[in-house]
């Protein structure tokens, strides 16, 4: 089964943007004729899952307070940034800092 974050993917490599209107209907903006009735199938029975990806990215966003700095400059790294990668270049890139681990959540996620 994909998940609600494998099928926004696959709609934005597609070019197709899903949002929500005032009353949490699901409106898709883009190039319709990509849409596959797969896509659109999975779209409805993954509905629910959906609205609560939209209404957490626009929770995000009203409370997102990190501001835009221009990638053409040079950005420093903090303190545990260069800790982690001054051990990376004594340890010749040994992955004892990695922490493989997959997490699947069954069930209503309460985002707030």
């Amino acid at each position: 089964m994909i998940s609600v974050f494998e099928l926004s993917s696959t709609l934005k490599t597609l070019g197709i943007k899903l949002s929500l209107d005032d009353q949490e209907r699901v409106i898709i903006r883009g190039e319709k004729q990509k849409l596959t009735s797969e896509l659109v199938s999975l779209i409805r029975e993954m509905k629910p899952e959906i609205v609560l990806l939209l209404k957490a990215r626009q929770l995000k966003k009203r409370n997102s307070n990190i501001s835009v700095i221009e990638r053409e400059c040079f950005l420093s790294l903090s303190f545990p940034q260069q800790r982690l990668w001054l051990l990376d270049q004594i340890d010749g890139g040994s992955a004892h800092y990695n922490m493989p681990a997959a997490l699947k959540l069954l069930g209503k996620l309460d985002v707030v």
